[in-house]
C-alpha cells in the first residue's frame, strides 16, 4: 500500500518552507500503532507526537495530556499546531489520518 502526505518542509527564509511530502509504503496485512519516530517524521515535535500518539489510542484530549505531563491548555494549543503541520482541521480528521498511517505505515518504527 502506498501513501503520500504533504507536510511542512524545512524552513528556507523567517516566511517561506520548501514543500515536502512523506511517502509510505506498508503492508495492510501488518497492524502496528503509528511510532513516534515516524510522527516526528511528519514535524511533529516530540510532546506534539506523544499527544497525537494518545489520540489516535482513543484516549480523550485531557487525559493524553494527563499521560505526559503537560496541561489541557498546553494540550490544546498543541494539538492546534498538530493541525497546522498535518492539514487537518479537527480531532475526527486528526485520528482518521493517524489511523490510515498506522494501517499504510505499520512498517516505520
Amino acid at each position: 500500500m502506498l501513501r503520500v502526505i504533504p507536510c511542512l518542509g524545512v524552513q528556507r527564509a523567517a516566511t517561506t518552507r520548501l514543500p515536502a511530502a512523506l511517502v509510505l509504503l506498508g503492508d495492510p496485512d501488518r497492524r502496528a500503532a503509528p511510532g513516534l519516530e515516524l510522527l516526528r517524521s511528519l514535524g511533529l515535535t516530540g510532546s506534539e507526537a506523544r499527544l497525537a500518539k494518545g489520540l489516535a489510542a482513543g484516549r480523550p484530549l485531557v487525559e493524553s495530556a494527563r499521560s505526559i505531563g503537560i496541561s489541557h491548555n498546553t494540550a490544546r494549543a498543541h494539538l492546534r499546531s498538530v493541525f497546522d503541520k498535518l492539514q487537518v482541521r479537527s480531532q475526527v480528521e486528526l485520528v482518521r489520518v493517524l489511523c490510515e498511517i498506522k494501517r499504510v505505515g505499520s512498517g516505520f518504527p
